[in-house]
C-alpha cells in the first residue's frame, strides 16, 4: 500500500510540473517584454502563428539552470512584434552533439 501511495505522489508531481509551464503568444510582445518574461519565469513556451496559420512553438529559458543536467543553452532567433531577430536562449542536449 505504501508503494502505491509513493508512486501516486510522484506521478502527480510530474503532472503538476508539466501543467505549470508558462505559455506566451509572442506576436504582440516586444523582444524586451519576452526577455523580461523569461527572466521572471525562468522558462516558458513561446508560440506564434506561422505564415501557413500553423502554431509554431518551443521552450525558451532565462539561463542554463532551467536545462536538464545533460544540457546547455544556445541562442535562437524568434520573430516577435518589434523584430524578426529576438535572440533567446533554449536548451540543447549535449549528448546529441557528442557531449557527455
Amino acid at each position: 500500500m505504501t508503494l502505491r501511495l509513493v508512486a501516486t505522489v510522484l506521478l502527480s508531481l510530474v503532472s503538476l510540473d508539466a501543467g505549470a509551464a508558462v505559455r506566451y503568444l509572442v506576436a504582440n510582445m516586444s523582444c524586451a517584454e519576452v526577455e523580461q518574461a523569461l527572466e521572471r519565469d525562468g522558462a516558458a513556451i513561446l508560440y506564434r502563428k506561422g505564415k501557413s496559420g500553423v502554431a509554431l512553438y518551443d521552450r525558451f529559458v532565462a539561463d542554463s539552470s532551467a536545462c536538464p543536467s545533460s544540457g546547455t543553452t544556445t541562442r535562437e532567433a524568434v520573430a516577435v512584434a518589434d523584430t524578426d531577430d529576438c535572440r533567446l536562449m533554449k536548451c540543447i542536449d549535449l549528448r546529441r552533439f557528442g557531449g557527455r
